[in-house]
């Protein structure tokens, strides 16, 4: 790859960033493997539909990298997100779409891990070229090597998948104000973390104040962490 690519994307698209992105309102949630595919496809029809718009991108982070001083993840479309031990694992299902971050929210990846299912916004930049192939069969020699590049990212929301809550008496449950799980069903209901707290709520829960750090977890996560639920909104 050509070093300064990313830097010279960002430079080029300072100017694109907008109060849209701090908003849950997201005009265009895609899948990184269909925001590939369309470009893939049809550049032109591609750029008209996504470039220089806010987008959502749903997906599993691939790596987390840094790449001429920017900090990066690519993000792949995956499914069954997973617990094998202490590690995290995914189906991935196709290409990555790169997700540039500012300085600013470099400490957002800093929380995430590979493998981990993401909801990441940020500006598409569309279809950047970093370099050409050196090696292959002949005629593949000097190709056009490009990706595809969303810039100004913040990640909206991170998840962890669901593990099997471990075998404790139902007082064990009842005691923390947590209904006790049935066995053979895995709780995997999303609640929402104030950082500091031990209460997880509801999304339209009145008592989560969003001005400050919230968190998305499983249901069966919070309560592995000693979370409670909120007596007011009883997730």
């Amino acid at each position: 790859m050509k070093r300064g690519t990313f830097l010279i994307v960002l430079g080029i698209s300072a100017n694109l960033y907008s109060e849209a992105i701090k908003t849950p309102q997201f005009p265009l949630i895609v899948r990184p493997g269909d925001l590939f595919s369309a470009y893939y496809v049809n550049e032109i029809a591609a750029d008209i539909q996504y470039k220089d718009k806010t987008v959502l991108i749903d997906g599993g982070v691939s790596t987390i990298e840094r790449e001429d001083g920017i900090a990066l993840i690519e993000v792949v479309s995956a499914t069954n997100y997973r617990w094998e031990g202490n590690n995290l694992k995914m189906d991935t299902e196709s290409r990555p779409v790169f997700c540039l971050f500012d300085k600013d929210n470099e400490g957002q990846i800093a929380r995430l891990r590979r493998n981990q299912h993401v909801q990441v916004a940020g500006i598409c930049a569309g279809k950047i070229v970093v370099g050409q192939t050196t090696f292959g069969a002949p005629d593949q020699l000097g190709k056009s090597i490009w990706k595809v590049v969303v810039i100004h990212c913040k990640v909206f929301q991170q998840f962890l998948p669901a593990v099997m809550p471990p075998k404790q008496s139902n007082a064990f449950y009842i005691n923390r104000g947590a209904r006790p799980p049935v066995r053979g069903i895995i709780l995997d209901s999303t609640v929402y973390v104030k950082r500091g707290t031990h209460v997880f709520h509801r999304e339209n829960c009145r008592r989560v104040d969003w001005r400050y750090q919230v968190d998305s977890v499983y249901r069966s996560q919070a309560i592995r962490g000693g979370h409670v639920p909120c007596a007011f909104c009883n997730p």
